[in-house]
């Protein structure tokens, strides 16, 4: 999971599954939670954008989407058939043909799939979802402001590599694609997971009796990173060796 940045738009970009860019609202590190909005929403000049799609969350991104503070909007696009139930909310924005949306957890019963073109459930925060201002206009463009409020995600902090390191006072390095790739340490040292394991020191990597060095791209590309940002490198010595020569007979 990575968090991509825009210097000139001030904005942080959060990528979940198929390519689609929800924009960071905030981070809540304390209670662990994120909060997110769909980028094309927020790009919508008016209070009734069209929903295109349901949120995805990727098992890799160790985020969940939790009903605490958080609820959903169904949407029924493009419907033909008889009316809809008193508790789904008719759509009276210019360019919708008959629609609906039900402010609930969770898609309402009845043959929505069946009767409408499109059907997307979007998450809410409730606390937004509750507002007077916006709950009793949903249907007239209020909606669209409850939308741009986002919803929250959630992460189990102990999830991943990063939670070893934290926990012994490192600091996690990635590469450009998110990858976890070392364990910056108090003591200046990039290490494998953590910063208690000094047998597993990234930068030697390697038995000082024995000269076995293993390297990889990981490797490389976050010292070039480390490079590139002036984070001093502690270099370390080994010890001594005698070396000599044995006749085999």
């Amino acid at each position: 999971m990575a968090i991509l940045c825009d210097a000139a738009a001030t904005t942080a970009t959060l990528r979940l599954a198929g390519d689609t860019n929800y924009t960071v609202l905030g981070i809540d590190y304390d209670n662990h939670t994120i909060t997110l909005a769909d980028a094309e929403l927020l790009a919508y000049n008016n209070d009734c954008p069209r929903v295109r799609r349901n949120v995805t969350i990727p098992a890799k991104a160790w985020l969940n989407f939790t009903a605490t503070g958080n609820s959903t909007i169904s949407f029924f696009l493009d419907c033909t058939g008889n009316s809809p139930p008193p508790d789904v909310i008719q759509i009276n924005c210019t360019g919708f043909a008959q629609s609906f949306l039900a402010p609930q957890l969770g898609v309402p019963v009845g043959d929505w799939y069946g009767s409408c073109a499109e059907v997307y459930v979007a998450p809410v925060l409730t606390e937004w979802l509750d507002r007077p201002e916006y709950g009793t206009r949903l249907g007239s463009g209020g909606y669209g402001k409850v939308l741009r409020r986002g919803f929250r995600l959630s992460w189990d902090p102990s999830a991943g590599l990063c939670y070893g390191c934290e926990m012994t006072n490192g600091k996690c390095g990635y590469d450009q694609f998110g990858a976890f790739v070392g364990c910056l340490c108090p003591d200046g040292v990039v290490r494998g997971t953590d910063c208690g394991k000094k047998e597993v020191d990234l930068f030697t990597n390697i038995s000082c009796k024995t000269y076995v060095f293993t390297f990889s791209f990981r490797l490389v590309r976050f010292l070039m990173i480390l490079v590139e940002h002036n984070v001093p490198l502690r270099r370390r010595s080994c010890p001594p060796v005698a070396v000599g020569w044995r006749d085999p007979h």
